[in-house]
């Protein structure tokens, strides 16, 4: 049979917050009654001298940039498509694997 250390009966409140410690050491609990200092939400507010203008710029410049960098993306990808299929093409040994322009001419 295991013996359990003597442990005082605590009653089983829900409303009772309990302090977990890390193993061997022991943080001191704030005073019973005491609220701890919390500092407010003033230091993030933005500064009153905040540039609007400059910022919205930026903003641009990076929509710009996404842009183009999603155009390119989606051009890259049309060309090694294309290029696979020529590849395929070529590798299955029928002739004529590239598309020809050839320009209509009119019968008159």
């Amino acid at each position: 049979m295991a013996m359990t250390p003597n442990r005082p009966s605590v009653p089983r409140d829900p409303d009772r917050v309990v302090m977990l410690f890390p193993h061997g050491r022991r943080t001191p609990r704030p005073p019973v009654g005491r609220r701890p200092v919390i500092k407010g939400i003033g230091e993030y507010q933005s500064e009153p001298d905040d540039d609007y203008r400059h910022r919205m710029i930026n903003n641009l410049l990076a929509f710009l940039v996404c842009a183009i960098l999603v155009v390119a993306g989606v051009w890259l990808v049309t060309g090694i498509v294309d290029l696979r299929k020529v590849e395929d093409c070529a590798l299955s040994g029928r002739p004529g694997c590239r598309p020809v322009d050839v320009p209509i001419q009119s019968r008159w």
